[in-house]
C-alpha cells in the first residue's frame, strides 16, 4: 500500500505542476476564474447550454417522477402489512369457530371477539399521511409518475375487511356454518387484495429505479454537451484534471 501510495503522490504532484502552469499561461488567473470567467460565447455554446437546460429540466422532472413512484410503494407496503395483520385475526377467527366446543366454549367466544376488534383496530390505523387507507373514507389513491397517472384501488376495501364485514361472537355462536363460510370468503377476498398491491408496490419500485436511470442518463448527456462545446482545451484539462485531483485524494484520505 506504501508503494501505491507513493506512487499517487507522485502523479499529484505532476498534475499540481500542470495546473500552475495552465494558470501561468492565463495571465495569473485563479482556478476558478479561469475557469468561470466570462468569454465570449459562440454559437456553438449557446446551442449547448440551451440544450443542457432542457435535459437538466427533463433530469428534474424523471427524478420528482421516480420520488412519487417510491411513495406508491411506500402506501403498497402499508396496505400489505395491514393485510398481513388481517388475515392472522381471520386465520384466529376461523381457527375459534372450526372447534366443536366453540359454542359453549367462553374462552374461544373471548378469542374470537379479541380478534375482531384487532381487526378493526388495523383498519382504523392503517393510513398515509394522515390519510385512512382501509376505513373507507378514499375509494382510490392517485400516484402521477411523469405524465402517467397510476391508481391504487381501495374501493370496497372497508365493507371487506373491516369488522362490520365479519359476523359478530353472538351471530357465530348462532349461526356457526353461515359464520365460518363467511369468515373464509373474507380471507380469500383479503388474500386476493394484498395479492393486487404486493404487484402494484412491484411495479413502482421498477418505475422508480427506471425513472432514476433516465434522470442520471439526462444528467451525464447534459454535461458532456457543455464540455464538448467549450473551444478553450485548457478548460478541458483542467476540467479533467480536477475530477481525477478529487478521486485521489479520496483515495488516500
Amino acid at each position: 500500500m506504501s508503494g501505491l501510495s507513493s506512487t499517487l503522490q507522485t502523479v499529484l504532484a505532476v498534475q499540481n505542476a500542470l495546473i500552475g502552469q495552465l494558470l501561468e499561461q492565463g495571465g495569473g488567473a485563479s482556478l476558478v476564474e479561469h475557469m468561470f470567467e466570462r468569454k465570449r460565447k459562440s454559437g456553438r455554446q449557446i446551442m449547448a447550454e440551451a440544450l443542457t437546460g432542457s435535459m437538466r429540466a427533463d433530469a428534474g422532472m424523471y427524478r420528482r417522477a421516480a420520488l412519487n413512484a417510491l411513495e406508491g410503494k411506500s402506501i403498497t407496503d402499508i396496505l400489505h402489512t395491514a393485510t398481513e395483520g388481517m388475515r392472522q385475526s381471520l386465520s384466529t377467527m376461523i381457527a375459534a369457530l372450526n372447534d366443536p366446543s366453540f359454542g359453549a366454549n367462553q374462552t374461544l367466544q373471548n378469542t374470537y371477539t379479541d380478534a375482531r376488534k384487532d381487526m378493526e383496530n388495523i383498519a382504523k390505523r392503517t393510513a398515509y399521511n394522515g390519510t385512512r387507507l382501509l376505513d373507507g373514507s378514499v375509494s382510490k389513491m392517485d400516484i402521477y409518475i411523469g405524465k402517467t397517472n397510476k391508481e391504487i384501488d381501495l374501493y370496497n376495501a372497508a365493507g371487506l375487511f373491516t369488522t362490520g364485514a365479519v359476523p359478530d361472537t353472538a351471530s357465530a355462536v348462532g349461526t356457526p356454518a353461515v359464520a365460518l363460510s363467511t369468515l373464509k370468503t373474507r380471507l380469500d377476498d383479503l388474500k386476493l387484495k394484498d395479492s393486487y398491491w404486493q404487484a402494484s408496490g412491484a411495479g413502482f419500485k421498477t418505475a422508480a429505479e427506471t425513472l432514476e436511470r433516465q434522470a442520471k442518463i439526462y444528467d451525464l448527456t447534459a454535461a458532456r454537451s457543455i464540455l464538448g462545446a467549450r473551444a478553450d482545451p485548457s478548460d478541458r484539462l483542467l476540467n479533467a484534471l480536477l475530477s481525477d485531483q478529487g478521486r485521489l485524494m479520496n483515495f488516500l484520505a
